[in-house]
């Protein structure tokens, strides 16, 4: 079988501005022009909604990275076997605060994967109007959001065909603590958490409260690294998994594994009720798929 690379890593603090390179796990755009267009649920079409957006205020985050990457071995170089990342302590309590904040509120997480996936294609829309739209890989795939359900497997996957991550990118936002301070606040936060928790870039562990598996499939964008796809796997006890993956697209498909609490993420009813709910401002397509047919 395959031999596996653990690595140590220290915790760094290191000073970073979002831009629309950056991909999908950011913070909320600041200020969002609605426009909506009335909802439409159709055999192909799946969800369709419109927003007009305006452009994200700039704002300087301080983003606390949790591995050292240069380290040999580690992020800094990918192979084909599969490497092992330990979270760190910090990363741990801000699953365990979101688990418990979330356990009454279970589809929060459709609601920042959706978000995350409109951000990922918003940011490839971009690019295609800039100098750098001749690097864009697999170009004639269309910008879209997937909603996937298998109610026999009991799996919930959401894809789109945005920016998607390199393997560096995906040690970096899927172990990153996005804005200093999030833990201490999010831990002494008197508001409802639910709402909030999209904006210090954690949304993403919300998939830990209905999964007990997650998998990230991605591929970069960028035909200049070469764009090889990855697999990310964890099941949020302590450590993630990271394995070059061969046939992946263009963009990032996310695979939840469905807790025994939470198999009705996926039956159609609710995945429909729940898209409808939270994608009424997305600017993207949104298909809903039932065991591998278009609803």
């Amino acid at each position: 079988g395959s031999s596996v690379t653990r690595c140590n890593f220290v915790c760094c603090t290191v000073s970073h501005s979002p831009s629309l390179l950056e991909p999908m796990f950011s913070t909320r755009h600041a200020s969002r022009a609605l426009v909506a267009r009335p909802r439409q649920l159709g055999t192909k079409a799946g969800l369709q909604m419109q927003a007009a957006r305006t452009a994200p205020a700039s704002a300087h985050l301080a983003h606390k990275t949790l591995f050292d990457s240069s380290r040999r071995g580690c992020a800094g170089s990918a192979n084909s076997s599969p490497q092992t990342f330990e979270f760190k302590a910090e990363t741990k309590k801000l699953l365990d605060i979101v688990a418990k904040s979330l356990y009454t509120d279970k589809e929060v997480f459709v609601r920042e994967l959706i978000s995350n996936a409109s951000d990922a294609c918003e940011k490839l829309r971009f690019l295609q109007a800039t100098s750098q739209a001749q690097t864009i890989t697999d170009e004639s795939i269309p910008l879209g959001i997937s909603l996937k359900i298998d109610e026999t497997a009991r799996t919930f996957t959401i894809e789109d065909t945005g920016v998607g991550m390199t393997h560096d990118e995906l040690v970096q936002h899927l172990g990153t603590i996005a804005k200093s301070g999030s833990l201490d606040f999010l831990q002494n936060a008197s508001q409802d958490t639910s709402n909030i928790i999209g904006q210090f870039g954690v949304g993403f562990y919300s998939t830990f409260v209905v999964a007990d598996k997650v998998e990230v499939f991605t591929k970069t964008y960028d035909a200049t690294t070469g764009a090889q796809g990855y697999l990310w796997s964890s099941d949020g006890s302590g450590s993630f998994t990271i394995v070059e993956t061969p046939d992946v697209p263009r963009g990032t498909r996310i695979v939840l594994h469905l807790k025994d609490d939470a198999t009705e993420f996926a039956k159609l009813a609710t995945v429909k009720k729940a898209a409808q709910k939270f994608s009424s401002y997305i600017d993207f397509p949104i298909s809903v798929f039932e065991n591998g047919e278009p609803q």
